[in-house]
């Protein structure tokens, strides 16, 4: 991920990434995406973190590294 961004339309949990003129939506199943042509979308001045280390090998997580396995955190 180049860089996060933020979006009023969409919920505090998901994140809009782009990189190279790519750009595509990282969010929860829960969520319903709302964002259309036209939207203000704002930089967040940073690329999103990832837990890694011991703890974290094996375990199934979402996009943001959050685990989603049942395992708890």
């Amino acid at each position: 991920m180049e860089e996060a961004l933020r979006s009023d339309r969409v919920p505090e949990d998901s994140i809009l990434e782009k990189r190279h003129k790519i750009r595509g939506v990282l969010f929860y199943p829960k969520v319903i995406l709302a964002i259309k042509e036209g939207d203000l979308v704002k930089r967040i001045g940073s690329i999103v973190d990832v837990p890694a280390g011991k703890a974290m090998l094996g375990r199934v997580v979402d996009g943001l590294g959050v685990p989603i396995d049942g395992r708890g955190l």
